[in-house]
């Protein structure tokens, strides 16, 4: 502070003054810019860890639909191996019965 070598003591000149009332604006305008800041920056991260996260549980979704199309495949293709052997077994069936009624030469009874 500059005071004047004559002024009484206490007194400031407005330039002191000025400066003074200038001290805290830097601090006041840093809790300010910090206030404003804080809660959109958190939003911004929030946003960004939910899309991550949306993200990487569609990708899941997707790993999980490709792999139950690939079980629905095998199974369908099970189902229809055991439906193409239980036709084939019941023809054989049906064809060792006529041999048998063919060997001994009778006739099977009808119903």
């Amino acid at each position: 502070m500059r005071l004047e070598p004559d002024a009484p003591p206490g007194s400031y000149s407005p330039l002191d003054v000025a400066l003074l009332a200038l001290l805290p604006a830097p601090a006041f305008a840093l809790v300010l810019i910090s206030a404003l800041a804080v809660p959109i920056v958190g939003d911004f991260l929030r946003t960004a860890a939910a899309t991550q996260h949306e993200s990487r549980r569609e990708r899941e979704e997707q790993e999980l639909d490709r792999q139950q199309a690939t079980a629905r495949d095998a199974i369908l293709r099970l189902a229809d191996a055991i439906a193409s052997e239980r036709v084939a077994a019941n023809e054989a069936g049906a064809e060792l019965v006529r041999a048998s009624y063919r060997a001994r030469g009778t006739l099977p009874p009808t119903h």
